[in-house]
Formats: C-alpha cells, sequence, structure tokens
C-alpha cells in the first residue's frame, strides 16, 4: 500500500479479548484489500484507517477508507456474494469475511462515516467478535529443532526490512546462508563481496527496478545471473510480466509458503548449475 501511494493509519489497543477461530487471518484481511481495490485511480490524498478496540467482551475490528461512501439504498446488498461496486471487484472478499466473522458468532456491519473520528467518509466496516475462553493442555515442551548445516548461501533484496528478514528466516531453515539488502545499490555491494547460490529480489526497489538490476548482474557478474529469481507482492504488469517469462522464474507473490518458496529457489539452482548464464 505504501508502493501504492496510500497512506495507512493504526489505531490499535493493547487490551483486546483473545479470540481463537480458524481463517480469521484470511478472512478480516479481505477488508483492508477490499478499502485498498476501492482507492485505485482516485486522485487525491488516499488513506485507510484501521481501528480495534475492546468492547465489553469483545473485540472491535473497524476499517474505514477515503474513498466515496456507499450509497444507502445498496447498503444492505454489499455483504452479498457476487456484489460489488468496484468494476474489477468479484463480490466475493467481503462476503467471504462475513462468513468467517459469523462463523465465529460475530458481526460485520457496514456503518455509517464518522469523520471526526477517524477523518475519512468513505466506507467504514466493523468486525465485532466475541472472546473466546482457551484452555492450554499442559504438555512437555517439545525438543529443540537442531539448525541445518549451512549448505548454500542466498540473498533477498526487499525494501521492506520485515518482508526481507521472514523470506530469509524461511530459507535459514533448510540450510542457507542468508544476507538481506533493502536496496538494489545494497545488493551490488554484496555481490562484489561474495557468491551466492540464490538471490531472491522485488520487481521493484527505491533505486532500481528488476529488469534493470537483472541487467547489471548479467554485464558485470554473469556467472550470477542464472540465480536470480524475483519474488513480488505487486501484481505484475504487462511489462513485467514479460521480463519474469524471459527470465524464466519469479513472479510470485509474497505471500508464498514456506514449500512455494523452496520450490522456486530449487528450480533457480537447478537451471544455474546445469545452464549457462542467460
Amino acid at each position: 500500500m505504501r508502493k501504492a501511494g496510500i497512506a495507512v493509519k493504526l489505531d490499535l489497543a493493547d487490551d483486546l479479548p483473545a479470540v481463537e477461530g480458524d481463517m480469521l487471518n484470511q478472512g478480516l484481511l479481505k477488508l483492508p484489500v477490499n478499502a485498498w481495490q476501492a482507492l485505485d485511480g482516485l486522485t487525491g490524498a488516499r488513506q485507510i484507517a484501521l481501528t480495534s478496540r475492546a468492547i465489553g467482551t469483545a473485540g472491535m475490528l473497524q476499517v474505514a477508507d477515503s474513498g466515496p461512501d456507499v450509497p444507502a439504498y445498496i447498503r444492505n446488498r454489499i455483504i452479498r456474494p457476487f456484489f460489488s461496486t468496484k468494476p474489477q471487484g468479484t463480490g466475493v472478499g467481503v462476503q467471504f469475511c462475513h462468513g468467517v466473522v459469523r462463523g465465529h458468532q460475530g458481526r460485520l456491519d457496514l456503518i455509517a462515516p464518522e469523520p471526526a473520528q477517524s477523518g475519512l467518509t468513505g466506507v467504514v466496516f466493523r468486525v465485532s467478535m466475541p472472546s473466546t475462553t482457551l484452555h492450554p493442555v499442559a504438555r512437555d515442551a517439545p525438543p529443540p529443532i537442531p539448525a541445518a548445516p549451512i549448505s548454500a548461501q542466498a540473498m533477498v533484496v526487499d525494501d521492506e526490512p520485515d518482508l526481507a528478514d521472514l523470506l530469509a528466516k524461511m530459507l535459514q531453515n533448510p540450510g542457507y546462508g542468508t544476507q538481506t539488502a533493502t536496496s538494489a545499490v545494497v545488493a551490488q555491494g554484496l555481490i562484489r563481496a561474495g557468491r551466492f547460490d540464490v538471490i531472491l529480489s522485488d520487481m521493484r526497489t527505491p533505486d532500481m527496478d528488476g529488469p534493470a538490476f537483472y541487467g547489471w548482474v548479467q554485464a558485470e557478474w554473469p556467472d550470477q545471473a542464472n540465480r536470480v529469481a524475483f519474488v513480488t507482492g505487486d501484481a505484475l504488469g504487462a511489462t513485467a510480466t514479460r521480463f519474469a517469462a524471459s527470465v524464466g522464474r519469479g513472479g510470485s507473490a509474497k505471500s508464498v509458503t514456506r514449500a512455494g518458496l523452496m520450490q522456486l529457489v530449487a528450480a533457480v539452482r537447478g537451471k544455474a548449475d546445469h545452464g549457462p548464464p542467460r
């Protein structure tokens, strides 16, 4: 969202009641994604506000945006399957969230904007979830998992440190020594200083995009070119899609699973070890 020029305001409470259930992350994530889509193509300042509060024994999450409000005559249709106010909408995101929340005895409501609280006049969704009484089961602590011996070196290039660290940690258990770079310039310095078996890069960093970074690796360090793959959270446009296809790997989302990440890494190493640099 930051890369798309959308400001995200967080007002999250620390004293929320515990809620236990299935698919809560997937369900609740639909709301900020829905707000993001509603702001696509709008001019001027664009903002999303997320607020959480404890209300009695329930937890409340509210998602508001600075886009247009929903007309009153269709408000009661918003959570119906396949109904959408957006040209590119499928009408299943909010409905999926509604199903998850209802399945946990919660409520999803479309409420009137409260500009005095959030400063925003667009759509506001509010989720209320009852607290869950947890019953932990006493058990012996599992033995620690020994760290896998380092068998290869990997680098993750991403200007968002949290995402770079997450991908690096996913690689460490399978036995990769990892380094992270928050810009293409930092990545170039690391490549000059040492050899990597795998280089996972975002398709776009503030100082250089994916094709330019890959072109630099090809020109300056051709033996490393076949070891570059792209892991991006952006929806790839036509140019980026053609580039990823020409490279022959990459284009997977940042929500990649550990298994999917290791499959991508294995494909990169297989091509790099059995073919000349492109």
